[in-house]
């Protein structure tokens, strides 16, 4: 059957890397890119960042498929994370979910890239861990919902939803069905926004679950 497994990391952690008292005047990261895993049972992946009580920003994967894709690069702008906010990762998996380090078990990696690298009060990585690791050297910890799904339609996905990205208007002629032979077709562009002047240097944040008793992971290397 379909299961559901989430994980939240709560504001405390963010605050704890991002806080004032660390950081001096701005105390946000920008995230530049992220990477959604899981093996081969996995369905539907997301992540998401929580800001008071409200979704500031999602990733998803709503169709995954390990053999096609192995990691989900998600097209998306850059956006800023700061102290206090949450991130909530949900793997969605079919007819499985025994977690381990192999491609036969499962995981949950959602791998964000982000400037400028920060680093806990311990100088280790930025992790938000689950049992059987716990802090890992960080103030953070991860809460863990699981849920047995009823059938397909809990997976809630959203493909097909307009976005509003690339909605073109309809002509008020509508007398033309074809085009003429010297038109050619449209082109649309989607715009990158890249980094400017990173402080000092950039790091990988990540959420993974994996190992028998289902692990968080958030890791940051730094570059």
């Amino acid at each position: 059957g379909l299961t559901q497994y989430s994980f939240t990391c709560p504001g405390t952690c963010s605050s704890s890397l991002l806080g004032k008292e660390r950081n001096g005047g701005d105390q946000s990261v920008t995230i530049i890119s992220e990477f959604l895993h899981m093996h081969q049972t996995g369905v539907r992946m997301t992540n998401e960042v929580i800001r008071g009580d409200k979704v500031f920003h999602k990733a998803v994967a709503d169709v995954y498929d390990f053999d096609q894709q192995g990691v989900f690069h998600v097209s998306q702008d850059s956006y800023k994370v700061l102290p206090g906010d949450s991130f909530r990762t949900t793997c969605y998996y079919k007819d499985g979910s025994k977690f381990g380090l192999s491609s036969q078990e499962e995981m949950c990696i959602a791998y964000i890239m982000y400037y400028p690298a920060k680093q806990s009060s311990l100088g280790k990585p930025w992790v938000c861990p689950h049992d059987p690791w716990k802090t890992f050297g960080t103030d953070c910890t991860t809460e863990l919902d699981y849920t047995v799904l009823n059938g397909v339609d809990d997976l809630r996905r959203s493909f097909g939803d307009s976005s509003g990205e690339c909605e073109v208007e309809s002509s008020s002629d509508s007398s033309t069905t074809e085009p003429a032979e010297d038109e050619h077709p449209a082109t649309i562009t989607f715009p990158v926004q890249a980094p400017s002047n990173p402080v000092s240097g950039a790091g990988w944040f990540g959420v993974s679950f994996f190992l028998p008793f289902v692990s968080a992971l958030i890791v940051v290397i730094l570059v």
